[in-house]
């Protein structure tokens, strides 16, 4: 029973057989033993020896981008597994040493196989590659960043602080001398605080137009940025008035041109800055309408970005009237701080103070209520004449009122050893005239 089985099998044996080797011949033909022909479009040029070109100051200028077209034959199974990015096109320049026009034949390889053997090059196109070598030259290219962002409220860009000034370009002369500048914009959005960045930067002509600089050297392909980014504050300018001479600060109208200024710094430090003070007026020396000028000063680390360096400030004053008044030596005159061993006599017999206040106060001054005090302290020891300015001067009785203006006196310094001769001789002098009186009183009358 079994061999019978056996037997009604053999046949399907034998056709499987039959059918296996068909199948196994059709592959062989089709696949593996029929050549195919295929072409190839647009591979690349790689150079090799580039490297020795600039050692030797030498680049290629034209042809770098040349492509080659192919039409390969070979088994179906290898032409199958190649395309134009498989394909490796090859030309050598480490022999070129000047300058010029070359014509390189190429080498044709296919890294991705594992065996390239049976592989026809049927037509290349070109045949030779064709390029132009020219010296290389460098130029150190101006950098230039430009703000196109925007600060938030209150805030604004002082200034862009670039790691380099240039970037170093290697390349032909015609590639170098059409790059105008090395070019950043920034367009960062609401900046409220000091930004440092890695930024790229874009070679552009001097129409503004960029530059493909691929084929070229540079010495950096970013460079670090910093954008100093500080707040602003407009502040008022502000003058300070010491009373005196009968006025106080709301006798004061004054205007100060500009009357602000816009100031940048750190925020905490000009949120402590309320005024700038231009500077403190004596209103005892403002006898009449003045202008004068003042510097503006603003704090260390904040920065005046009005650029006014001075204030033209009108000063005049309101409400007051004056009055002269002559003042004797004989009534109150006072030298105080004599040099020691020395006595002080007054030159000066009478000045003319002028007195400011309210015009129903100094109507009522009188001379005896003015005190002239000169203060010696600071006269030389030694007799002579000498001149005591800006005595003080004192307005008794009137607190709304005061002294206009400054005053000087003349004053002598004696030894106390001349003064006392002095008295002796002007004592004896006084005696001798006495006595001559009384002779002349009892003497009898001549005939």
């Amino acid at each position: 029973m079994k061999q019978k089985n056996l037997k009604k099998s053999k046949p399907i044996y034998i056709l499987i057989s039959v059918v296996a080797a068909i199948i196994l011949w059709v592959y062989v033909v089709t696949v593996v033993s029929t050549e195919q022909t295929e072409s190839f479009y647009n591979i690349p040029v790689t150079f090799t020896g580039v490297e020795s070109l600039r050692e030797q100051n030498l680049t290629i200028s034209e042809g770098m981008n040349t492509t080659v077209n192919l039409r390969l034959t070979g088994r179906r199974t290898l032409i199958q597994q190649l395309s134009r990015d498989t394909i490796l096109i090859t030309v050598d320049v480490s022999k070129i040493n000047a300058a010029g026009e070359y014509s390189r034949t190429y080498s044709i390889s296919y890294p991705t196989l594992s065996q390239s053997g049976g592989i026809t090059v049927e037509q290349r196109v070109p045949q030779s590659i064709d390029i132009v070598v020219k010296d290389l030259a460098t130029r150190e290219i101006p950098l230039r960043t430009v703000f196109q962002g925007t600060t938030k409220e209150g805030y604004a860009v002082d200034s862009i602080v670039a790691a380099y000034d240039t970037i170093t370009v290697t390349g032909t002369d015609e590639q170098v001398n059409e790059i105008k500048s090395a070019l950043i914009i920034i367009d960062d959005q609401d900046l409220s605080r000091t930004t440092t960045m890695d930024m790229e930067y874009t070679m552009v002509t001097r129409e503004g137009e960029p530059i493909d600089i691929s084929d070229l050297q540079v010495d950096a392909e970013r460079v670090s940025v910093t954008i100093n980014v500080v707040k602003f504050k407009e502040v008022p300018l502000v003058m300070a008035f010491n009373p005196g001479g009968g006025a106080t600060d709301a006798n004061v109208d004054w205007t100060a041109e500009p009357p602000t200024i816009t100031v940048s710094g750190e925020e905490e430090a000009l949120d402590q800055l309320n005024y700038i003070l231009l500077g403190t007026q004596n209103l005892s020396a403002l006898v009449a309408d003045t202008v004068a000028t003042y510097p503006i000063v603003v704090p260390d680390g904040l920065t005046n970005e009005t650029g006014t360096a001075e204030a033209v400030v009108s000063m005049k004053l309101n409400g007051l009237a004056t009055k002269p008044v002559r003042v004797s030596a004989a009534s109150n005159y006072s030298l105080i701080n004599t040099p020691d061993g020395f006595v002080a006599g007054l030159v000066t017999q009478e000045l003319s103070i002028t007195v400011r206040g309210p015009s129903e106060d100094i109507s009522t001054v009188q001379a005896s209520e003015l005190r002239v005090v000169a203060d010696l302290s600071g006269l030389a020891s030694a007799a002579g004449t000498y001149k005591i300015e800006n005595v003080a001067v004192y307005l008794d009785g009137h607190p709304n009122s005061g002294i206009l203006g400054s005053y000087n006196v003349m004053v002598t310094l004696m030894t106390e050893e001349e003064y006392l001769r002095q008295l002796e001789e002007q004592a004896a002098s006084e005696d001798g005239e006495t006595a001559e009186d009384e002779t002349n009183a009892t003497a009898p009358a001549q005939p």
